[in-house]
């Protein structure tokens, strides 16, 4: 999904399916942490690492 200014603009319009509502009293600045982790999170379990495992994270991102 693109819209005009990305992600970094102050006001995007996105369709109501592609939206999460935060739960009440979650600060802002923990709830903008829900995609990056589920990113995160997503990349570790398709990577099969096992637990006390080793992975190597290269490239530069938000996520890393």
């Amino acid at each position: 999904m693109t819209s005009p200014g990305g992600g970094l603009a102050q006001y995007v319009v996105v369709p109501a399916e592609s939206a999460f509502q935060l739960p009440d009293g979650l600060a802002l600045e923990t709830g903008a942490l829900v995609e990056p982790m589920a990113t995160a999170l997503n990349a570790v379990e398709r990577a099969r690492v096992p637990a006390g495992g080793s992975a190597l994270v290269t490239g530069a991102g938000a996520v890393v």
